[in-house]
């Protein structure tokens, strides 16, 4: 238990700790900074500008009260709590900052969370308090700019500070929570937003929300505001560590997908073992006969190229469509008319969606699968009689091949007058010795010593023959 009782101190003295929560600060506005760089150089569409800008202003809101800790941090450590101006006119714009966050996370989860997403009057109501806030801690940053304590500051300004907490993290973030997660549980949108929006609550928005709770709770709810002072590092620093993975993770996988309408397809990497698997496919096209066949090979196919199961692939063949509920629709053309289509039945593959490299295998095969339906299609009776033929006349001709080699080698038996003789079968560049007599002619193993002047001539002869 004191072993225990030790690592735990040592842990909560490295969470208090100035120099390691500056480097997380550090770390974190590397991250962001990284991410708004990459928002920036993005072209957003038509429908999704709300959303595209509500995550710049998320992103710069956060950057913002990010660099200011580490300002302070930087302060405390190596200016031994110098009191400067431009520290308490930069925790004034972080302050601004925290509305123009939460301002921006609420737009963002509400315009993904709806289809066709305009601004009401709720929005604008709140856009205009967020507004009148932002402005006040600005304002007083400039008119206000020689006070270097936070003692100083005028008691409105700390009312407003708690207004603004209340404010964000309630007022905002809870309707904004609730409307969203309405949204979700209506299941109108489509999935792959739907998997989006689950990633970005559950990864990043509910415990960024839970941990800035924990943070300004002294400050939200103390009736002696004035002279709080947070000197409690270790909520800081848990909550900054697991933002920072959360942002990591949920980045990648929601950037893997089409986050904002950024890519047209679903990314991922490029299967290099696609065409050694379609070559079987191939093989079982040049061996098909009717149209069952064709379907149980399509089955096949998807199911081993994309995981889907057996039963939920249809191949269709007729010329129109009216109405139908897929997740995948894949037409068959032929000279620009269509004779055929594949569909996938929805949800056929949970919690996975068709990227760009599965779009083109799938255009791969289906282009095969047209000429293949083409050719069954327009075969006739005369070509298959001609066929036939052909067929009938070759092997007519290996037969006698055949008949003239056997009797060669009736003739050279006949003629040869030695008693003993070797027989040495040669295939796929290996010998066989065919009898005795042929091991005890041959002295080596030419299969070992190719190098040997009786190996070399061997194989000459065995090409000679070829």
């Amino acid at each position: 238990m004191i072993h225990i009782e030790n690592i735990f101190n040592q842990i909560h003295y490295l969470l208090e700790s100035s120099s390691f929560l500056m480097m997380l600060f550090i770390a974190s506005i590397s991250l962001k900074l990284y991410i708004l760089i990459s928002v920036f150089r993005r072209r957003t569409t038509q429908t999704s500008k709300i959303a595209y800008y509500s995550l710049i202003g998320v992103l710069i809101g956060s950057l913002v009260q990010d660099t200011e800790w580490a300002f302070m941090l930087f302060k405390k450590i190596f200016l031994d709590d110098m009191e400067l101006r431009f520290f308490m006119f930069w925790r004034r714009m972080s302050w601004a900052a925290v509305t123009i966050q939460y301002q921006s996370l609420s737009l963002l989860l509400e315009s993904l969370a709806k289809r066709n997403f305009r601004l009401s009057l709720r929005h604008k109501f709140f856009m205009f308090i967020s507004t009148l806030t932002v402005c006040f801690f600005v304002g007083t940053a400039f008119i206000d700019y020689d006070c270097l304590r936070s003692t100083d500051k005028h008691f409105l300004e700390f009312l407003i500070q708690k207004f603004t907490n209340i404010y964000s993290n309630y007022v905002l973030m809870i309707s904004s929570l609730f409307l969203t997660l309405w949204e979700l549980h209506k299941r109108k949108l489509p999935q792959i937003l739907l998997k989006q929006l689950n990633l970005l609550l559950v990864g990043v928005v509910l415990p960024f929300w839970l941990a800035e709770i924990i943070q300004i709770a002294p400050l939200t709810f103390s009736s002696y505001f004035v002279w709080w002072v947070n000197t409690n590092y270790t909520w800081v620093s848990i909550s900054n560590i697991l933002i920072t993975i959360a942002i990591v993770y949920c980045s990648r996988k929601i950037v893997g997908m089409r986050f904002l309408n950024f890519k047209k397809q679903v990314q991922s990497t490029v299967n290099i073992n696609f065409m050694e698997n379609f070559k079987t496919t191939l093989e079982q096209f040049s061996q098909v006969t009717n149209t069952q066949e064709l379907t149980h090979i399509t089955k096949l196919f998807f199911k081993e190229a994309f995981g889907i199961p057996f039963n939920r692939t249809k191949l269709v063949m007729r010329q129109f469509l009216e109405t139908i509920e897929v997740d995948l629709f894949l037409p068959i053309y032929e000279k620009g008319n269509l004779i055929a289509y594949i569909t996938v039945d929805r949800h056929a593959r949970r919690n996975a969606f068709y990227n760009s490299n599965e779009y083109d295998e799938m255009l791969i095969f289906a282009n095969y699968l047209a000429n293949i339906i083409n050719l069954m299609q327009n075969k006739n009776l005369d070509s298959l009689i001609q066929q036939e033929k052909s067929l009938q006349e070759e092997l007519y001709s290996k037969h006698q091949e055949i008949s003239q080699y056997k009797e060669s080698i009736r003739s050279f038996l006949r003629s040869n007058k030695q008693n003993n003789i070797g027989i040495i079968f040669y295939k796929n560049r290996r010998f066989t010795f065919g009898n005795q007599a042929s091991k005890e002619l041959i002295k080596i193993n030419p299969n070992v010593q190719e190098g040997h002047p009786l190996t070399k001539a061997l194989k000459q002869v065995a090409h000679h023959v070829e």
